[in-house]
């Protein structure tokens, strides 16, 4: 592991960086916190045995605090004009594994179910999109917002405790940009 550039800034150009071709993870530290990983990045350079590539930044860590600007990104521009996005690699909401970005949106059946009080709520979703997951009573009413803000690509995990509400049928719904799915989950007490 080797610090490749070190407190870059918005603007910022750095010196010439000679690698070897090879596959990398790039990842990004808040300014001079070199410990504490953002957002990790795959760097597929391997067929760029003697070539050169300019690589780049653009973009927000949080875009909702951003006027909803574009989602943060390490790119590299090749001789041939052609530009090239390295594929995010993203923890999950609770920071614990390192996944792969899904390459679909996926809303999964909440586990256990039939629960009591608690359970879990998964999701996948390949792009930065401002997310929504909410949960409903079977008549339509919102009980509960798990999480409405922009979210990375990535898997995301979230406990829903029940423990006030009664036994019965519940909804819980994803919005991730365009799309929408629905689930339901049941609650025995």
């Amino acid at each position: 592991v080797a610090t490749l550039v070190d407190d870059a800034t918005y603007t910022a150009i750095t010196d010439y960086i000679e690698v070897p071709a090879a596959s990398y993870i790039l990842d990004v530290t808040p300014g001079s916190d070199n410990e504490t990983v953002v957002a990790s990045f795959t760097a597929d350079l391997s067929s760029l045995a003697g070539g050169t590539a300019v690589v780049f930044a653009s973009g927000f860590l949080t875009p909702s605090a951003n006027q909803n600007g574009e989602a943060f990104g390490i790119f590299a521009a090749l001789v041939n004009g052609t530009v090239v996005e390295f594929q995010q690699t993203i923890t999950d909401i609770s920071s614990e594994n390192i996944v792969v970005v899904p390459e679909t949106y996926l809303l999964n059946q909440n586990y256990p179910n039939p629960f009591n009080p608690s359970t879990k709520i998964s999701f996948s979703i390949p792009n930065p999109e401002k997310v929504s997951l909410k949960i409903y009573n079977i008549l339509g009413s919102e009980i509960s917002t798990l999480i409405s803000k922009e979210l990375n690509a990535g898997n995301y995990e979230f406990d829903f405790n029940a423990s006030n509400l009664a036994s019965g049928t519940y909804i819980y719904k994803l919005n991730a940009g365009k799309f929408s799915q629905t689930r339901k989950m049941n609650l025995i007490k």
